[in-house]
């Protein structure tokens, strides 16, 4: 069954939105030990938890939306939330952190393209877009964007 595409703008600007948290709050992060160590790994488990907030809106997307986004990345990203969710004492703090650091911005990228090609041929509502401008919910995004 495939999902309605009439949700993908709500589900990319939510993982875009999850992205960008985790950029902010690991900027200033430039190991594994110091991404577990910050402030009694509360910054840790946040990623965790964004992270595995992707995986969960990405499997909601519509076919036509996934369909912007590599398969192999699609994968990795349900995998990460798996291992999250389900195996959370054996993650592999490492990797986490080689995923923040390597992987967010071609994924960003990914979002960013599939937001603005919805919003130019016209498949993603207007007005839900300018109501997501104006909620405090997307304080990361930059709506300039697109």
């Amino acid at each position: 069954m495939s999902n309605d595409p009439r949700n993908d703008l709500f589900h990319l600007l939510g993982m875009l939105e999850s992205l960008l948290k985790i950029q902010k709050y690991t900027q200033d992060i430039h190991s594994t030990e110091e991404l577990l160590e910050k402030e009694d790994q509360m910054v840790f488990n946040a990623c965790l938890t964004l992270l595995a907030n992707i995986g969960e809106s990405i499997n909601k997307l519509s076919d036509t939306a996934k369909a912007g986004i590599a398969s192999e990345n699609i994968q990795a990203i349900r995998g990460m939330r798996n291992r999250i969710v389900h195996d959370y004492a054996g993650l592999d703090s490492f990797i986490v952190y080689n995923t923040i650091k390597n992987d967010l911005d071609p994924l960003k990228d990914t979002f960013v393209k599939i937001i603005h090609e919805g919003l130019v041929n016209k498949s993603f509502d207007e007005g839900e877009f300018e109501a997501a401008k104006s909620s405090g919910f997307y304080k990361f995004i930059d709506f300039n964007i697109f």
